[in-house]
């Protein structure tokens, strides 16, 4: 439960789609089953914070009891994580994988509960001419920030080509906006790269221009967990009720957000939260991330288990974490699974053919 002040944690603002929500049933007598809860989000931007301010203004919370929540967004991932270890908030909606596989490595008392996405693979585009990774060499791949999933997935290409991060194949950072798929596809074009990451929106074009797909990691790789949703051990320990609540809401979000005649309700949500600049401004590419997002939310959020095992052990490998990381101490899915099932879905472990309530 989370009663303490945001004082001592930078956050950018409280959403003002949950005072609203809060005000117009501030009259309310009835006592909640669960306790108040707040929600918080690594980076003050739409897509991150597009399905709790849905869960919120839709009133899927609520239908699930939660009476009393709170949504701030923060202003980055060692915020986000230090909310839940510090006891500033309850769950956290988009934390990186790597944040939260470190802070358990460090003894921080949080778990991953479920997805924030289905995947975050990408398919590796070369300029024209090119037929194979190898011939990459001598040139760039741009990404995004340092250590992003762009960057673990172009390491992992260029040394399953035999060649050197960094030394054979640059990995350099675009000099633009976090998200300007277009931008940094538009620099690729003019040469500026030599290899670019695209996501599924951008693929028919590249193909028709003639540009060949040297590598496809969505098929390569499983499905990438980069960003889960993360709870503290105490919400998981003392109050697995409200974890199933929060995450009941937040399938019911997914599944409305997927529902393609929802779009413009969804804008106005967004709108109605402060977020009009960024749906309005072209160059933050409202409209494509939209569009992109229907490939990623998970609508019955299906938390696919070896992913999380494939993260653990990349991040083992490059010596960030020990093996006293494990799935079992990080991912607890008893919650999710009995929310699945509640909404009249397939379980994550049985969709994958696991054991029930594995961890």
């Amino acid at each position: 439960m989370s009663n303490e002040s945001l004082e001592n944690i930078p956050f950018l603002r409280v959403h003002r789609a949950w005072l609203d929500w809060n005000l117009s049933n501030a009259g309310r007598k009835r006592r909640s089953l669960h306790p108040r809860i707040r929600i918080s989000c690594a980076h003050d931007e739409w897509n991150h914070v597009v399905i709790p301010l849905i869960a919120l203004a839709r009133g899927f919370f609520a239908e699930e009891g939660l009476e009393d929540v709170e949504l701030v967004t923060l202003e980055s991932e060692g915020a986000s994580i230090e909310a839940l270890t510090q006891g500033f908030a309850d769950f956290a909606v988009d934390p990186a994988t790597p944040y939260v596989l470190k802070a358990i490595q460090a003894g921080s008392d949080i778990h991953i509960i479920g997805p924030r996405r289905r995947t975050h693979a990408f398919v590796l585009f070369g300029q024209k001419g090119m037929t194979s990774p190898r011939d990459l060499k001598g040139g760039k791949i741009n990404v995004f920030t340092p250590g992003d999933e762009m960057t673990i997935q172009s390491t992992r290409v260029i040394r399953d080509a035999g060649m050197v991060p960094n030394e054979d194949v640059k990995i350099t950072y675009y000099q633009g906006d976090m998200h300007d798929i277009i931008g940094m596809e538009n620099a690729f074009r003019r040469g500026e790269a030599q290899g670019l990451l695209a996501v599924n929106v951008q693929l028919e074009k590249l193909i028709a221009d003639g540009y060949p797909i040297l590598v496809n990691l969505q098929e390569v790789f499983l499905p990438r967990q980069d960003r889960v949703m993360v709870s503290t051990g105490r919400m998981v320990n003392y109050y697995h009720g409200t974890v199933k609540a929060f995450l009941k809401g937040m399938i019911k979000a997914n599944r409305f957000f997927m529902e393609r005649r929802n779009k413009e309700a969804i804008i106005q949500i967004v709108v109605d939260a402060g977020f009009v600049h960024e749906v309005h401004d072209e160059e933050r590419l409202f409209h494509t991330m939209f569009e992109n997002s229907y490939t990623r939310i998970p609508p019955d959020c299906h938390l696919p288990l070896e992913a999380v095992e494939q993260s653990i052990r990349e991040q083992i490998e490059q010596g960030q974490i020990d093996e006293s990381v494990t799935l079992e101490r990080v991912v607890k899915i008893k919650a999710l699974e009995e929310a699945q099932r509640e909404v009249g879905l397939v379980t994550a472990g049985q969709a994958l053919g696991l054991p029930v309530n594995r961890c």
